[in-house]
């Protein structure tokens, strides 16, 4: 595949990354939805976007970046990732 979309249940995104690695092409995009939210700046808190972005910075097919988008209903962001070849 080209492109991946995660828009989920936020638990699964890390299931669902893994997933999506495996079926995007080098050069493919993976984007996840609502990954920057206002409860991932509590650094007690452990959701599923949060360990998203953990698996995606720490994950070495990937270079990502997280673009904030500011709502109606206050800040969210989109995780945009691009699967580079692995030797």
């Amino acid at each position: 595949f080209d492109l991946a979309f995660i828009d989920a249940d936020k638990d699964g995104y890390v299931a669902y990354l893994e997933q999506a690695v495996a079926l995007v092409r080098d050069g493919g995009l993976i984007l996840a939805d609502n990954t920057l939210r206002p409860e991932m700046l509590d650094p007690s808190g452990d959701g599923g976007a949060k360990r998203y972005n953990a698996a995606v910075t720490a994950h070495p097919a990937l270079v990502s970046t997280v673009v904030p988008v500011l709502r109606s209903e206050g800040l969210d962001g989109l995780t945009i990732s691009i699967k580079r070849s692995m030797p």
